[in-house]
């Protein structure tokens, strides 16, 4: 029994440094109220990480680096009004799993997915009414695959970041070409052929040309003497 007594008391004292090291906060503006929690501790900041940090009543955020203490856990944000604004999760500062945001109305705003402080994962955009707008998906911050905008009725492809325009090879074309050019060579093919057939065949005309040609060269010239006769 003292043994179980002395290992649970020490495992107290273990546990409450690492629970002191959250602490609540509200924040109140003219526009929102604010909690929050942030934690009592330093990490070595990420060059590319949007960081969301606490310090004298207001929250902040920069890239690559903070200077206060780092969000951690739930946060909520109201209206001053009291409407839901935004709500998620932080971790040492940066925005982890689904985070939602909406309109002062009720109506759903956004829904985002983020991962390491980048948005990664779907993402939906409403308009007032709550009518989606925009879907797509995002990888390391960075749009990818298919986005479809609902108001132009456009769809969009991305590749990290990038309008992706996939080029398809029109094959109809390519048959078509295929199919006329086998035509016209079976032409000039058969043109050929004739025109190799009249240069080995001749003309009646040249024929009877040739042999009166032929007789004149080798017909006898009268002598002179059956002249005189």
């Amino acid at each position: 029994m003292r043994f179980l007594l002395l290992f649970s008391t020490l495992l107290f004292f273990a546990c409450k440094p690492n629970a002191e090291l959250l602490q609540k906060k509200k924040i109140q503006t003219t526009t929102y109220k604010e909690d929050c929690v942030v934690v009592l501790k330093n990490v070595k900041p990420s060059l590319n990480s949007t960081y969301f940090w606490y310090k004298s009543n207001e929250i902040h955020q920069s890239k690559g680096d903070y200077s206060g203490d780092l969000l951690q856990d739930k946060y909520v944000r109201h209206y001053i009004t009291n409407e839901l604004a935004e709500k998620g999760n932080f971790s040492y500062g940066l925005k982890k799993g689904e985070w939602k945001s909406w309109f002062k109305n009720g109506k759903l705003k956004t829904i985002a997915h983020w991962k390491k402080g980048e948005l990664s994962g779907k993402y939906f955009l409403h308009n007032g009414s709550g009518e989606l707008v925009l879907k797509g998906k995002y990888s390391k911050g960075k749009r990818v695959g298919k986005w479809i905008n609902y108001v132009k009725k456009d769809t969009t492809r991305y590749k990290k970041g990038i309008v992706f325009i996939k080029k398809i090879k029109d094959t109809t074309l390519v048959k078509k070409e295929g199919l006329f050019t086998r035509v016209f060579k079976k032409k000039n093919k058969d043109a050929k052929k004739k025109g190799a057939v009249k240069k080995t065949k001749k003309t009646p005309n040249e024929n009877s040309k040739q042999s009166s040609f032929l007789k004149r060269l080798f017909k006898k010239k009268p002598t002179s003497k059956n002249v005189k006769s």
